[in-house]
């Protein structure tokens, strides 16, 4: 069954209010997004500022963690990417 937390996040991504990992980031302490993904919290926090990293499996880890499909949390991922590069630029 998904935390409470994970339904309200899950419900802002459908709903589109939550586009980006930065936005996943604010919304969930990162020590619980490890925990619960076994992703560690260095890995979370790099992801930050460089999204590039993520694996398939991180996403799946995602994914089933907040009970959406994998091409949401693609979506996050690829918007995230867009606006890194666009930083850079």
């Amino acid at each position: 069954m998904i935390h409470e937390q994970y339904t309200i996040i899950r419900n802002l991504i459908w709903e589109n209010k939550i586009t980006t990992y930065q936005e996943l980031y604010l919304a969930v302490p990162l020590h619980e997004l490890s925990r619960d993904t076994h992703i560690s919290e260095s890995q979370l926090r790099e992801w930050f500022t460089d999204i590039g990293s993520v694996s398939v499996e991180d996403v799946k880890q995602l994914s089933e963690l907040l009970e959406i499909p994998e091409y949401r949390m693609m979506r996050i991922i690829v918007a995230t990417q867009r606006l890194q590069n666009a930083q850079l630029n």
